[in-house]
Formats: C-alpha cells, structure tokens, sequence
C-alpha cells in the first residue's frame, strides 16, 4: 500500500514522539539505578537494584525504542511505509496494553 507524504511525515513524527518518551524513561531509569550495567542487569532480573531507586523500564522498552526508529526511518524514506507504521502501532498496542482480565 502506497502511503501519500503528509500521512508518512505524521506517521514518522508520531513513531519520533513515541521514541523520545521511551528514551526519557530509559535515561530516568538510568539516573535512579546509576550506570548502564545496573539497568542492563535490572532489566535481566535482578532486582537488588531497586534498594537505589525504582525502575519504570523494562527490556521491552529498548526494543520498542529501536523500532521505533526503524519505523521513523522507513517511513521517510519509502512511500510503502504502511505495512512499517501498521507494525510498529500494533507492536505497541500488544505490548503495552498490558495483561487481559476476565469478570469485572
């Protein structure tokens, strides 16, 4: 599906916005825990590190970070970016809508 340029010029500012607000969280996790290997060993599992500071970030958040850049890239330099936007939207959706819970 062929995108038209304002649709690819929002899509990638909107995949551009979502990309600072996981870079702030992760540069915010950074602060509380201290260096880049406490974070590293955080989002691994161990959670001694939380007696410093409480971490907001998980391993997801990187990678959403990449793709989202990724996408910001695709979607600027191709006018079949669809298929780029569409993944990264539903990628986010799946992973941040968090657990699903039956009854009320």
């Amino acid at each position: 599906m062929t995108v038209t340029r304002p649709a690819r010029l929002t899509g990638a500012a909107l995949c551009a916005a979502l990309a600072l607000i996981a870079a702030v969280w992760i540069l915010q996790d950074l602060a509380a825990l201290g260096s880049p290997v406490d974070l590293a060993w955080y989002w691994a599992g161990d959670h001694h590190f939380l007696i410093r500071g409480r971490s907001t970030t998980s391993l997801i958040d990187p990678v959403l970070l990449a793709a989202y850049a990724a996408t910001v890239v695709a979607a600027l330099r191709s006018r079949h970016a669809a298929s780029a936007l569409a993944a990264a939207g539903t990628v986010t959706l799946a992973l941040r809508r968090g657990p699903v819970r039956g009854g009320r």
